[in-house]
């Protein structure tokens, strides 16, 4: 059996999407693939459930519901006004991660930004 390894490298940007692309294999992929940069409530729920690996709880579903999609035109305005951290620090409800989905959900030309690269700064 062999198993992938990663090692401390420095890279250029395009070399590290490639060698992360090589290791990521999600069967819901699709569901981003195909709901990414869509402000709907069917995309934003599909989103939300890729991110989750599975359908999500009926308490999940809820937050989504509360925190997201009655919120649809709102933040669908503010997500495209401002920036990933100005976005992220705004005193939303929902967890960090769900505020980073809505996000992405959005703005497709900054799916690499990260709740990592958030905290980080």
């Amino acid at each position: 059996m062999n198993l992938p390894y990663f090692c401390k490298e420095n890279t250029n940007i395009q070399q590290f999407a490639k060698i992360w692309a090589e290791a990521y294999d999600d069967k819901n992929e699709p569901l981003y693939d195909q709901n990414i940069g869509k402000l709907t409530k069917e995309a934003i729920e599909k989103l939300f459930i890729w991110k989750n690996g599975n359908l999500l709880s009926e308490k999940k579903t809820k937050s989504v519901h509360g925190n997201y999609i009655l919120k649809l035109e709102h933040l669908k305005t503010l997500s495209k006004q401002i920036s990933p951290e100005q976005f992220l620090r705004k005193e939303f409800s929902g967890g960090m991660i769900w505020k980073f989905i809505y996000y992405i959900s959005g703005n497709q030309k900054n799916t690499l930004y990260s709740t990592n690269m958030f905290t980080a700064q």
